[in-house]
């Protein structure tokens, strides 16, 4: 549930852009309180680029969650997790780096002890 609060957190603070094509003041005047602007070609073009989906968090009515699934979030978030244990590969770290990064710390650790 962490990482689905955390990729959310990451998409507000990467921020909007905000001028006058995103805020589309034309589209919101023609189509209306009420509209739908989900047919509009503007939406179409946006929306991608600025909708956040979530993955285990469940944005549905009660009643299309009760048809669907009924799964409660902590066992989506469990489901999840079997997933990531089950199929991540771990990106090793290059040989090199790590020696290099094994000198620093000892460099470091006999530059504190002086």
């Amino acid at each position: 549930m962490d990482e689905e609060t955390i990729s959310y957190i990451k998409r507000i603070k990467g921020g909007f852009e905000i001028n006058e094509e995103t805020l589309a003041v034309d589209i919101i005047k023609s189509v209306g309180q009420g509209g739908n602007y989900l047919k509009e070609n503007h939406t179409v073009e946006h929306i991608r680029k600025e909708y956040w989906r979530p993955i285990i968090f469940n944005r549905d009515s009660y009643t299309v969650w009760k048809e669907k699934d009924s799964k409660s979030l902590l066992d989506k978030a469990r489901e999840l997790k079997e997933h990531i244990m089950k199929n991540h590969q771990i990106d090793y770290v290059n040989p090199d780096v790590e020696k290099e990064i094994d000198y620093i710390v000892k460099k470091a650790k006999n530059d504190l002890l002086k």
